[in-house]
């Protein structure tokens, strides 16, 4: 069985960096070298990019794992990606706040994990959107 493919989006590289090696340690398909071409697009409110995988196998990812920094708006940046994928996506963001946190799920995030958090915990919550995005994902 083939294993998930994971989309890491954000704009701190640091720390897509060590989400890309992490998550690839522990077994996951992870592309990130789209990043910064998605994220221009969403924050340009310009149309989004397709999120087929850059590996060539035009594969969609399983489950989007989105950084959003305290400066950006969730629903804007989650109805772009929403125009390019039907894959569930799990915000990890710095903010804390209540609000921020029921914003960014109720523009679309299907779940969202505030930093900083545990690779277990990270993990945990990518697998319980598995079930759902295979549910979501056409299948090839």
């Amino acid at each position: 069985m083939t294993a998930p493919l994971l989309l890491v989006l954000g704009d701190h590289e640091p720390l897509t960096r060590s989400l890309t090696i992490a998550l690839r340690s522990q077994g996951y398909r992870v592309d990130s070298g789209r990043q910064q071409c998605v994220l221009t697009h969403t924050t340009d409110r310009t149309e989004s990019t397709d999120l087929t995988d850059t590996t060539g196998s035009g594969t969609q990812p399983a489950v989007v794992l989105l950084e959003l920094g305290s400066h950006e708006a969730p629903a804007h940046v989650l109805a772009a990606l929403q125009r390019s994928t039907c894959a569930p996506v799990l915000v990890l963001s710095g903010r804390h706040e209540d609000a921020h946190r029921r914003l960014t799920l109720a523009a679309g995030a299907a779940d969202f994990l505030p930093m900083p958090f545990t690779m277990d915990e990270l993990q945990q919550r990518i697998e319980g959107l598995l079930p759902v995005a295979a549910k979501l994902l056409p299948v090839t």
